[in-house]
């Protein structure tokens, strides 16, 4: 059977830039095919092999592959299981467009160059937002172009700047993408004042899997981690504000003055008291 080549002016109107579609099944199959176009999937519920370029792989949830032009490939269910994924179909000149404005320091030539289809796996407690995000330009009313593409550039965006960061690129060890969205996560105040026991809650895994991925990535645990983030801001609140001393402490997640004092201390080498001043001094905003 030839293989079947599928145009984005079969599925688009004019004036759109994106076209999106829900599969939910237990006998889906498809044909091999290519498009001319770009192509998202989302896997938001069980599992479902994917082939392509003579390849095969199993999809499952939380799962995000980005498809070119030129990928050759076909999605068939496994054992009559039930899925979902969802299809967000982009016109060449918009992914493009994307790339050129996240400049070449994101190096798009990592998705157009790579010899697969790259794939990367959205944290669990992102995928419901991810999916909402997806099915907007599926259930959105198609009465206002103008918005449902500048909408579709935004999520596009965030897309390829948070789902599929450089780091992940530069080396065959890189962190896991959920490690990597955890550490981010943890460097929001809300959450580093929360401790350890807010990163397990909302990083969904064991406490001896997660101490072994930050010992292995950041070389530090994540108490250890936790602690540095408290402190740096600390140290901000001391240079740049008139916050007490103690207020910073609290603020900053410690519960107890003397053991604040004392990690500041281990990590900077001299008191809070002594830094402020001297930081104060020399950038000119010592107080009187």
């Amino acid at each position: 059977m030839p293989v079947q080549k599928l145009s984005l002016s079969d599925y688009l109107r004019s004036g759109m830039e994106s076209s999106g579609s829900f599969f939910t099944s237990t006998k889906f199959i498809s044909t091999e095919h290519y498009h001319d176009f770009f192509e998202f999937c989302f896997i938001t519920e069980g599992k479902i092999y994917h082939s392509f370029n003579g390849n095969r792989e199993i999809l499952q949830q939380g799962n995000l592959i980005f498809i070119r032009p030129e990928d050759i490939h076909s999605f068939e269910v496994i054992d009559s299981e039930y899925f979902q994924f969802i299809n967000l179909a982009v016109s060449p000149e918009t992914i493009y467009d994307m790339f050129k404005y996240l400049g070449n320091g994101f190096k798009p030539e990592r998705f157009i160059k790579a010899p697969n289809p790259i794939k990367t796996e959205i944290p669990k407690s992102e995928t419901e937002s991810l999916k909402s995000k997806f099915e907007h330009f599926i259930l959105m009313p198609r009465y206002d172009e103008g918005k449902i593409n500048s909408d579709l550039r935004a999520v596009l965006v965030e897309v390829f700047t948070h789902y599929f960061p450089m780091k992940l690129w530069e080396n065959k060890t890189s962190v896991p993408i959920w490690l990597d969205w955890l550490y981010k996560e943890m460097q929001k105040k809300e959450n580093f004042v929360g401790g350890i026991a807010v990163m397990q809650k909302i990083a969904c895994k064991s406490p001896e899997h997660l101490c072994r991925e930050f010992k292995k990535h950041f070389n530090k645990t994540p108490t250890e981690f936790i602690n540095d983030t408290r402190l740096n801001y600390a140290r901000n609140l001391l240079v740049f504000s008139d916050e007490k001393i103690i207020d910073i402490a609290y603020s900053s997640g410690f519960q107890n003055l003397s053991h604040f004092c004392h990690e500041f201390k281990r990590k900077f080498l001299i008191p809070p008291t002594s830094y402020r001043k001297l930081y104060q001094k020399v950038i000119g905003t010592e107080q009187a």
